[in-house]
């Protein structure tokens, strides 16, 4: 296809079907709200993010009707990349599901009718509660239109955010302004392994930024959302971080866990209800999003088994992955096993799913220095997320005294290689089972011939 001809292509865009710039950035930012109390750790996450966006925006450039990332990065890398990427986000994206469904029936705890909350929490109001959000939002998400979606999860993301800002912000002002901080025990020194697996947590927090590109044949742009949503989310996270340092007197720590406490002890009731509106905008919004992008990843595929029939692909993907959403969200309630760790995989496998979107883009043509680079500091990343909390988790204080964290981390890196490893096996086996959009797999045009030579 001539670049005259995928610019044309490229204008489509702008038409009433592609989602406006805020309501992209909305989707992104609800993936980012729960990390806002993770402070130097998911600023880190943040950086890293940021040549994600870039390279997202690199192949988007390269084949701007591509249907989703899949498609993005199948372009460049074939039909095989295309299914694993796929599949590896469907899995990602129903772990992250569960979880944040598991935190939206937590609000049923909070409500004010439940007289005990700790009884709530060990009865079964818990986990039903969560398998219902599970239902309510794949109902929601298949009943309304992708923009119509988008813009209820950029309010209520947008909300959130507002909120919070303004609460870490009246938290140093009332601080500076002469009021006590609030009184903490003092931070145990650490160093070396453990402050970088620390820092390597809490950056897994900051994750998920690219499901707008699950229909990215319906953007306008994929770097301006991706970028603005970052921003919002990153400012959030430093103020709300240095909220933190100033309203305690703990010492310095990587993350804000008392942040959420100084907002009660210094406003109150009010201020616990602000705190409150955040929970339930940002788990809602979450929730949404992550659902939304978890049917688009996993409607093709379906619609490989359902290709005889009037049953839409999307339709029964979501008829088969609500249910294992909402029992993997009883379990991380009722902490059953290696079912409750399942969340946790999830950045692992989009960490992969990243490493594939930088070599996608280091087979364009120019910037090569740049995007090989981005490659292998994707990889290194990946390879300190599995080793680094694992030596960790298994030096000898730590062994011995939180015998569970071991485990679990141990069983994070098993369930993320055994999928890694199934979903080559099934992309080597069918490797056509999402496909690579025809019309951008067909270009001809100077730049596709670079991709070729990449290859070679």
């Amino acid at each position: 296809m001539p670049k005259r001809v995928v610019r044309d292509v490229a204008g489509t865009n702008s038409g009433s079907s592609s989602l406006a710039t805020w309501q992209s950035a909305g989707l992104s930012l609800a993936m980012l709200i729960t990390a806002f109390v993770n402070g130097l750790g998911a600023l880190a996450g943040g950086v890293a993010l940021v040549a994600v966006i870039w390279s997202l925006a690199r192949l988007r450039r390269r084949a701007p009707t591509a249907r989703s990332t899949c498609d993005l990065v199948g372009v460049a890398l074939g039909e095989r990349a295309s299914t694993m990427v796929a599949l590896l986000q469907m899995c990602a994206y129903l772990f992250l599901a569960s979880y944040l469904a598991s935190r939206t029936g937590f609000l049923h705890v909070l409500s004010p009718w439940v007289s005990d909350p700790d009884l709530a929490i060990d009865s079964w109001w818990w986990p039903v509660s969560s398998a219902v959000a599970v239902v309510v939002a794949g109902v929601v998400v298949y009943a309304l239109s992708t923009r119509v979606l988008a813009a209820i999860c950029a309010v209520l993301a947008g909300a959130a955010a507002l909120i919070v800002f303004y609460l870490a912000l009246a938290v140093v002002a009332k601080v500076l302004g002469g009021t006590e901080p609030m009184q903490v025990g003092q931070q145990p020194t650490s160093a070396g392994l453990e402050d970088v697996a620390t820092v390597l947590l809490l950056g897994l927090t900051v994750v998920g930024i690219e499901v707008v590109t699950t229909a990215n044949s319906q953007l306008r742009s994929a770097a301006r959302p991706m970028g603005l949503a970052l921003a919002a989310g990153m400012a959030c996270t430093a103020l709300v971080w240095t909220a933190d340092q100033v309203g305690t007197t703990g010492g310095f720590s990587y993350g804000a866990d008392n942040f959420l406490l100084v907002v009660a002890e210094l406003f109150g009731v009010p201020g616990t209800n602000w705190l409150l509106t955040v929970t339930i905008c940002a788990n809602i919004s979450g929730l949404l999003a992550v659902t939304w992008a978890l049917i688009r990843v996993a409607g093709p595929i379906g619609q490989r088994f359902t290709s005889g029939t009037d049953m839409p692909g999307d339709l029964a993907a979501a008829l088969v992955l609500i249910p294992v959403v909402a029992v993997i969200a009883i379990a991380v309630c009722r902490n059953w096993g290696v079912l409750a760790v399942t969340p946790s995989v999830a950045p692992i496998l989009l960490i992969v799913v990243y490493l594939f979107v930088a070599e996608a883009s280091a087979r364009l043509p120019r910037w090569e220095n740049l995007t090989w680079t981005i490659k292998v500091l994707t990889a290194v990343v990946l390879v300190a997320v599995v080793l680094v909390p694992l030596l960790y988790a298994w030096s000898p204080d730590m062994a011995s005294a939180h015998e569970d964290f071991a485990a679990n981390a141990l069983w994070r890196v098993a369930i993320a290689g055994l999928l890694v490893a199934a979903a080559a096996g099934v992309a080597a086996r069918w490797p056509d089972l999402v496909g690579v959009d025809a019309a951008n797999r067909g270009d001809e045009s100077d730049e596709a011939s670079g991709v070729a030579m990449g290859r070679r």
